[in-house]
C-alpha cells in the first residue's frame, strides 16, 4: 500500500509540474510559429473534425489542408493528433485546447519516463528525477516550441520503452520484450523518421550485447517475439503505408542530397541551448570528472553519449558518405539524433549520481529544481522575444491555410 501510495504521489508530482510549467503559456493564450506548425494544426484539427463527426480515423484529410483529401494520416503517424483534437471537442478555444494537448503529451512522456525509470534503476527518486530532466529538458522545450514538432516530441514518450526493453532482453533476466514492442509502435504511430533514428539505439545495445558475450539463441529468440509482435501491432499503419507506396512508386520526402554534421561551434552551441542546457551539462562535465568512481554500466552510457555527439559533427562526414547513398538519409540530418544524446546523458548522469553525490536524493532534488526554474525562465524569455513580433490572426493567406489563427511569427 505504501508503495502504491508513493508511485501515485510520484504521478501527481508530474501532473501537477506538467501544468506549472505551461502557466506562461496558458497565460498568454497565444501560439507561437514554429517550422511544423501549419502542419500539425491543420491536422490536429482534421482529427477534431473526424471525432466530432462520429469516427475515429480517417485516411485522408478533407476538413483542412486545404480540403483536397490528402492522405497524410496514410503514411504519416496520427496518434500525437488525438490529446489535441480531444481537448477542441469540450474547449471551443482552439489555442488553448492545443496548450492542454501538449500538457497531455507532456505528461505522458512523464509518467512513462517514470514508469521505466523505476524499471531500471528499482528507485523511485532516481526514476522521479529522470523523468522531470526529461520532460522538461533544453530539448523537449525547443522540438516543441521552437519548431513545434508535434509528432517528433510526441515519440520521445516512447524512447525509454525502446532502450529498456531492448537492456532487458539482453542484459536482464527479466526479458520484458514487451516493452520494447508496445514503445517501438507508439513511435511509428507517432513519427515514423523517430523509429529509424531509435533502431539506431536498438543495433548500438545489440553490439553491446554481442562484445559482451550476451547474444544467446533465447535472447534472440525474444528479441523477435518483439519485432513480430510490433509488426501485428502496426499492421494498420504498414498496410496504408505500403497502399500508398505501392500505387505512386515512391513518397517524395523532405531529403537532402547529402546529409552532413555540424561544425564543432555550431554543435557546442546547440548544445548548450537546444539540447542538454547549461545544468545538465554541468553535471555531464562533473560525471566525466569523476569517470574512474564509475561502474561499468554508467562508463558504456557515457561513451555511447559521445558516439552520437561524434556522428552529429562534421568530423564522422566522411564516414557518413556512404550512407548518403542508403534510406537512412530519410532522416533529415543528424539534428534527429539529439533526443538520443540528451536520453543516453540523462541517464547516465541517474546512473552515476550513487558515485559522484554524497547526499543523492538531496543533490537530485537541486538539480531537478533548477531544471524546472530553467524550464520556467526559457518560457518568458521566449514568450516576450516573440511578443515583440506581428501578431497573426485574419492575415488572409495564413487564414485559409491553418483552420484557426492567434498566433505570432
Amino acid at each position: 500500500m505504501i508503495k502504491n501510495n508513493r508511485k501515485l504521489f510520484d504521478i501527481l508530482i508530474i501532473i501537477v509540474l506538467c501544468v506549472v510549467m505551461m502557466l506562461p503559456f496558458l497565460n498568454n493564450c497565444v501560439l507561437y510559429t514554429g517550422v511544423d506548425m501549419g502542419f500539425h494544426l491543420n491536422r490536429a484539427f482534421d482529427q477534431y473534425k473526424i471525432l466530432k463527426s462520429g469516427h475515429f480515423y480517417s485516411p485522408i484529410n478533407t476538413f483542412s489542408l486545404n480540403h483536397l483529401g490528402t492522405p497524410v494520416n496514410m503514411v504519416y503517424g496520427f496518434l500525437y493528433l488525438y490529446p489535441l483534437s480531444f481537448w477542441m471537442l469540450f474547449i471551443h478555444n482552439y489555442v488553448l485546447a492545443t496548450y492542454l494537448g501538449i500538457i497531455t503529451i507532456l505528461v505522458i512522456i512523464g509518467i512513462i519516463a517514470y514508469w521505466i525509470g523505476n524499471k531500471f534503476w528499482k528507485n523511485k527518486n532516481k526514476a522521479l528525477a529522470f523523468s522531470v530532466l526529461y520532460t522538461f529538458s533544453a530539448y523537449t522545450f525547443d522540438i516543441f516550441f521552437g519548431s513545434f514538432s508535434l509528432a517528433q516530441a510526441s515519440a520521445m514518450a516512447f524512447l525509454p520503452c525502446v532502450a529498456y526493453g531492448t537492456y532487458s532482453i539482453f542484459f536482464t533476466d527479466k526479458k520484458d520484450w514487451l516493452i520494447l514492442s508496445l514503445g517501438m509502435s507508439g513511435t511509428i504511430y507517432c513519427h515514423l523518421v523517430s523509429t529509424l533514428i531509435y533502431s539506431s539505439l536498438i543495433v548500438s545495445i545489440i553490439i553491446i550485447a554481442f562484445l559482451f558475450k550476451r547474444i544467446t539463441i533465447n535472447n534472440l529468440v525474444t528479441f523477435g517475439y518483439a519485432v513480430i509482435t510490433t509488426l501485428f501491432i502496426t499492421s494498420f499503419f504498414w498496410l496504408n503505408f505500403l497502399t500508398i507506396y505501392l500505387k505512386n512508386h515512391s513518397i517524395n520526402t523532405p531529403v537532402s542530397s547529402n546529409i552532413s554534421g555540424y561544425s564543432v561551434n555550431k554543435f557546442t552551441e546547440a548544445l548548450l541551448n537546444s539540447i542538454l542546457g547549461l545544468v545538465i551539462t554541468i553535471c555531464f562535465i562533473i560525471v566525466l570528472l569523476n569517470w574512474e568512481k564509475l561502474d561499468l554500466r554508467s562508463k558504456i552510457l557515457g561513451i555511447l553519449s559521445f558516439v552520437y555527439i561524434f556522428i552529429s559533427i562534421d568530423i564522422s562526414n566522411g564516414f557518413w558518405h556512404f550512407f548518403n547513398k542508403t534510406p537512412i538519409k530519410h532522416i533529415q540530418g543528424f539534428i534527429r539524433f539529439r533526443v538520443l544524446i540528451i536520453f543516453l546523458i540523462l541517464v547516465c548522469i541517474i546512473s552515476a549520481s550513487n558515485y559522484i553525490f554524497k547526499n543523492q536524493t538531496q543533490q537530485l532534488l537541486v538539480i531537478v529544481s533548477l531544471i524546472c526554474i530553467t524550464w520556467l525562465s526559457n518560457c518568458y524569455t521566449f514568450i516576450n522575444n516573440r511578443n515583440q513580433n506581428n501578431t497573426v490572426s485574419n492575415y488572409y493567406v495564413l487564414h485559409q491555410s491553418t483552420p484557426f489563427g492567434n498566433y505570432r511569427i
